[in-house]
């Protein structure tokens, strides 16, 4: 699964946080979230690759990405990073919202994902 989030997004996903980087993964405790009170509401690796892989067709590892570890650098850009990082991850999360019978929603979600979800959610009130 590593290996093929990898080859579509071009991202290392043992990779999680680098000083001085734009992008830092942050964890749940990082955040403020609790198990007990928060709900996450997000595709696992493995539902990623298997709604694109339905969408999209298989993905297909090439021999550099089987020889390449994954705590290495990789070196090739990815197929198609953002259909993958965006859809349907943001789907996902505009119809768990519009379906939510909580009356107070908070949306954790990176600044890069957020105009999408706002475009879906701008005519939708509870």
């Amino acid at each position: 699964m590593q290996r093929k989030f990898r080859r579509v997004t071009g991202l290392n996903p043992y990779v999680l946080y680098k000083a001085g980087k734009s992008q830092v993964i942050q964890s749940d405790s990082l955040l403020g979230l609790t198990t007990d009170q928060d709900i996450w509401v997000d595709y696992s690796l493995a539902d990623y690759i298997e709604v694109y892989e339905k969408e999209y067709g298989a993905i297909v590892l090439s021999q550099y990405d089987f020889d390449t570890p994954l705590h290495a650098q990789y070196k090739q850009k990815g197929t198609n990073g953002p259909v993958f990082l965006n859809f349907p991850r943001t789907d996902y999360v505009e119809r768990r919202i519009i379906n939510s019978s909580h009356p107070k929603i908070v949306v954790v979600y990176g600044r890069a994902h957020t105009t999408l979800l706002k475009f879906l959610l701008a005519n939708w009130s509870s």
